[in-house]
């Protein structure tokens, strides 16, 4: 399970994940080197993931800005990526996208998985709001019982943000996301005498 403040356990960096082509990566060389949100996404087609990108959107170029690169995580197979980007007006952005089809990385993230996410009073309501605002559910396009989420690793690799969604809609805040990436980049600047 990712604890805020520590590094994630060792079978979470050795995750596999994979791109656009199905070429695989261990998920700690995904994040090396820099600090890295990985959005969590239920599944390619799930209007709740629609929105919550919509959601993330105005914050990406002040993540960018502040040198944090943003991975989405589905669990789709990989030829689903490119549709997913070009659908979301992500083609041209600095967001990267892979697929954990075997949900290795969302069930060590601690994730939620159940159908009550999604059909539940919650995630039927989540569904009509998303849906009233110009989002359309498309094919199912992974496990559509998975629960989305983030992590915020910093440049060390610690862990400094987690959500875990409950439902479909249970989107992390722009605002929380950035306040943790300002908090990471204050936190690596030196102090001024």
């Amino acid at each position: 399970m990712l604890q805020i403040g520590a590094p994630p356990p060792e079978a979470f960096a050795a995750c596999t994940v994979r791109d656009a082509a199905g070429t695989p990566h261990a998920l700690a060389d995904v994040w090396a080197h820099r600090p890295t949100l990985l959005r969590f996404i239920r599944h390619f087609g799930c209007i709740g993931c629609s929105e919550g990108i919509e959601r993330l959107r105005p914050a990406l170029p002040e993540l960018d800005r502040l040198g944090v690169q943003v991975v989405l995580i589905g669990c789709g197979a990989p030829h689903f990526i490119a549709g997913f980007l070009q659908q979301q007006r992500l083609l041209y952005s600095p967001v990267r996208c892979f697929t954990d089809e075997t949900l290795t990385a969302h069930r060590i993230a601690g994730l939620a998985h159940g159908a009550w996410g999604g059909w539940g009073p919650r995630g039927l309501y989540e569904q009509a709001r998303a849906f009233v605002g110009g989002h359309v559910a498309g094919p199912i396009q992974g496990d559509p019982h998975q629960q989305a989420g983030a992590v915020l690793l910093d440049a060390a690799g610690v862990v400094r943000l987690v959500h875990r969604s409950r439902s479909l809609g249970d989107h992390p805040s722009a605002r929380a996301l950035l306040g943790a990436a300002l908090a990471i980049v204050a936190d690596a600047q030196p102090l001024a005498r």
